[in-house]
């Protein structure tokens, strides 16, 4: 049995911590708090670079996408904010969720952001654009999405229900 070992980095934080995203080049950690910022830190330094206010409400999520351009969050707001990872400016903020984002994650090429929250769709915008490009009815709570990662595949797992017997499922969806 392997021993446990002790951490390479600790990093004491004044908040709670929702989500953890490295960029591509491993150089910047990303991590999500309750209060609604991303904090963003060097690696391996774990120097604080600077705060990202983000959200009103808890921050819940983060994407990355494939070529560290772009940063997207989802709150508990109900809003996905992108984000320029360069100089950590606004993009753009997409509202029009029902309940607060869960989950949010890019396309393998960089040109869709699918997100979820807890009112039964998954949607998929436009990373530039902002624009909904796509939207798909889930029959109970999002708990999981990933995309392929070299297709427009994606992969999104439902919660179930107990009381309409509907059984939790993973299901891949194929963007054309």
């Amino acid at each position: 049995m392997a021993s446990p070992q002790s951490p390479a980095v600790v990093a004491e934080l004044d908040e709670v911590v929702c989500s953890i995203k490295w960029d591509v080049s491993e150089s910047l950690l990303f991590m999500t708090t309750l209060r609604g910022s991303v904090e963003v830190y060097a690696w391996p330094s774990m120097e604080h670079l600077t705060m990202i206010p983000a959200h009103t409400a808890a921050c819940n999520a983060i994407g990355i996408d494939p070529r560290s351009k772009l940063l997207a969050t989802g709150g508990a707001d109900a809003t996905m904010g992108i984000w320029r990872t360069d100089d950590f400016s606004t993009v753009r903020t997409i509202d029009g969720y029902e309940s607060p984002l869960l989950l949010v994650n890019f396309s393998s090429d960089g040109r869709f952001i699918a997100s979820a929250s807890d009112d039964f769709a998954v949607r998929l915008h436009d990373s530039y654009s902002g624009e909904l490009v796509q939207q798909v009815t889930v029959t109970s709570m999002t708990t999981a999405l990933e995309w392929h990662p070299r297709n427009l595949a994606l992969a999104y797992g439902s919660a179930g229900s107990a009381k309409t017997s509907i059984k939790p499922t993973v299901t891949i969806f194929l963007k054309s």
